[in-house]
């Protein structure tokens, strides 16, 4: 008994001492890269992956740890092996990696960078979101609970003008 014991309490401490070692690193990376009107990787070998996320931009390499992120909008880069990379503007989607290296990332909407005309689309893009902006703020401040928060004394004079605000809103939506 005492035998065992004794070569027990030896085996254990030896055993706690054994060295692991990770995988090595996978040395390719399988990546799909789609929309619903174009499919423009599939199962391709790149080198890297640079994706916006909700989360923030991250970049992906063979063995990545797997996740799934909410792609936002914004640009993906992705790196050949060869050394070249292409751009691509996303709307939204999602991103999967996978433990076998694997990359799915599904766009809603995607264009290859060079394929838009940056002169014009960023003009309307901040026209539509100062449109946007101008709608979100005018119908807080006609919100019943801003009138009568911060402006008692007018509530009267307030809420005439926040109702034909709001008709002109409702015939423009449903004139759309």
């Amino acid at each position: 008994m005492m035998a065992a014991r004794f070569l027990l309490r030896r085996a254990v401490p030896a055993l706690r001492h054994a060295r692991c070692y990770a995988d090595a690193p996978a040395a390719q990376m399988s990546f799909t890269f789609a929309s619903p009107t174009q499919v423009f990787f599939k199962e391709a070998n790149v080198k890297q992956i640079d994706v916006p996320t909700l989360t923030g931009a991250f970049g992906i390499l063979p063995a990545h740890v797997p996740t799934l992120q909410v792609l936002r909008p914004g640009v993906v880069t992705v790196f050949n092996d060869d050394g070249s990379s292409a751009k691509y503007f996303v709307s939204s989607g999602s991103v999967t990696v996978n433990a076998d290296s694997s990359v799915q990332l599904l766009a809603e909407e995607a264009v290859p960078l060079d394929s838009l005309d940056l002169a014009v689309s960023p003009c309307y893009a901040v026209i539509s979101t100062q449109r946007i902006i101008g709608k979100l703020l005018q119908a807080w401040l006609c919100s019943p609970l801003f009138t009568l928060q911060y402006i008692p004394d007018f509530h009267n004079n307030r809420t005439q003008d926040c109702l034909e605000y709001n008709r002109g809103l409702f015939n423009e939506v449903k004139s759309v």
